[in-house]
């Protein structure tokens, strides 16, 4: 018979081994430090703009709420300095002008004037892209046709209505213009070419060169940069034929 004095936890004094390993459980020592560890915040501000401020605020925002959060830290100071990765957020934001197109990316000032630059160079290497248009002959227009036609008509009448030859007098002018070609084009070309030949490459911005030559700054969907010229042709990169819109 087993009584309770030879039975431990259900198990025989018999079987238990008084040699056998011990387990001990030490309870871990909390050490109190008896001060915080001082912390300080690095923050990299990209930007010589408006967004630089923002930027900076809101990282001093974070690490303060972060760090002041821990009861370890003490926050010594924030640090920041211009951080040089390529992807800088001093950017001009452009808009599109074409009609419902909502596209509005953002470029460097440095990245558009180094590629204006580059497209002007390449307009100097080569002169004669610089196309010198036909003055075109435009076949004779039906509109203005009948609006001759009419005024004849009403001025032959004995009780002609002048106002009204008026309103047909200046509608056939209006339909004469509409069909004639813009023999300044031709002219403008020119000049865009001789200007192009009297310069030569350079890798600073020519800045007369652009206001005399260009009338419009493109940019692309794909942050390149296109120059439509006062003759209105486009001076494009070797990546792209035609403006996105």
């Amino acid at each position: 018979m087993i009584t309770s004095q030879n039975y431990v936890a259900g198990t025989s004094a018999k079987t238990l081994n008084p040699a056998g390993p011990q387990i001990i459980v030490i309870d871990p020592v909390v050490q109190v430090r008896s001060h915080k560890q001082r912390t300080a915040a690095y923050a990299r501000v990209s930007s010589d703009s408006d967004d630089q401020q923002n930027s900076f605020a809101a990282q001093v925002s974070y690490y303060t709420a972060l760090i002041g959060g821990t009861e370890e830290w003490e926050l010594v100071d924030i640090y920041a300095d211009e951080g040089i990765t390529g992807l800088r957020m001093d950017k001009e934001k452009w808009y599109c002008e074409s009609d419902g197109c909502d596209f509005s990316p953002r470029i460097t000032d440095a990245l558009l004037i180094g590629q204006a630059t580059d497209l002007l160079n390449l307009a100097i290497q080569n002169p004669t892209s610089i196309e010198i248009p036909p003055i075109e002959i435009r076949p004779h227009d039906l509109e203005a046709t009948r609006l001759t036609n009419e005024i004849n008509r009403e001025l032959d009448k004995t009780d002609c209505d002048e106002e009204y030859a008026k309103i047909l007098i200046m509608a056939r002018a209006a339909a004469q213009y509409g069909i004639c070609p813009d023999g300044l084009l031709p002219k403008k070309a020119r000049e865009l070419r001789k200007a192009f030949e009297s310069r030569k490459p350079s890798a600073e911005f020519d800045t007369e060169l652009f206001k005399h030559a260009v009338d419009a700054v493109i940019v692309q969907p794909d942050g390149t940069v296109s120059l439509k010229l006062k003759n209105g042709q486009h001076l494009n990169g070797p990546e792209r034929s035609t403006p996105p819109c």
